[in-house]
C-alpha cells in the first residue's frame, strides 16, 4: 500500500466517524452538544434550554446538508428559519477533529472545527 492511499483509508475512515456521534463546536466546548444520528442533527445551547433539531442528508463522505425541521427557544432569525438550509463541507479531518466549511442562503457563509466526543 502506498503512502498516498494509506493517507486517502484514514481520510475515509476518519470521515465516516463524523457521520454519527456526539459533538461539540471548538472554542464552544460547555456551550454545546451537537448529537448526530443518521438522519438527524440535535443542537443543544444553555443547559438544555434551547435545542435545534436539523434532518441531516449526507451527499457524500464529507459534504452534507442540514434542513432546520424545530426550534426550542431559538432566537427568530432568517439563519434559523424552519426549512433554512446549511451545506457544510468538511475540508479536514484528524482523529476526532473535523474542519468544516458551510454555506447559507440567508446568511453566508463560515467555517468551524466539530470535536468528537464519543
Amino acid at each position: 500500500m502506498s503512502l498516498l492511499s494509506f493517507a486517502s483509508a484514514q481520510d475515509a475512515n476518519c470521515l465516516k466517524r463524523m457521520h454519527k456521534g456526539t459533538f461539540t463546536y471548538e472554542g464552544h466546548e460547555k456551550e454545546v452538544t451537537v448529537k448526530r444520528t443518521k438522519k438527524k442533527q440535535i443542537e443543544i445551547f444553555n443547559g438544555g434550554k434551547t435545542i435545534v433539531v436539523m434532518k441531516i442528508t449526507w451527499l457524500n463522505d464529507s459534504t452534507y446538508v442540514l434542513t432546520y425541521v424545530k426550534t426550542v427557544n431559538l432566537d427568530k432569525s432568517p439563519c434559523s428559519e424552519i426549512g433554512s438550509i446549511i451545506t457544510t463541507e468538511i475540508t479536514a479531518c484528524d482523529g476526532d477533529k473535523a474542519t468544516c466549511n458551510f454555506t447559507t442562503a440567508q446568511c453566508g457563509s463560515g467555517s468551524c472545527v466539530m470535536i468528537k466526543l464519543k
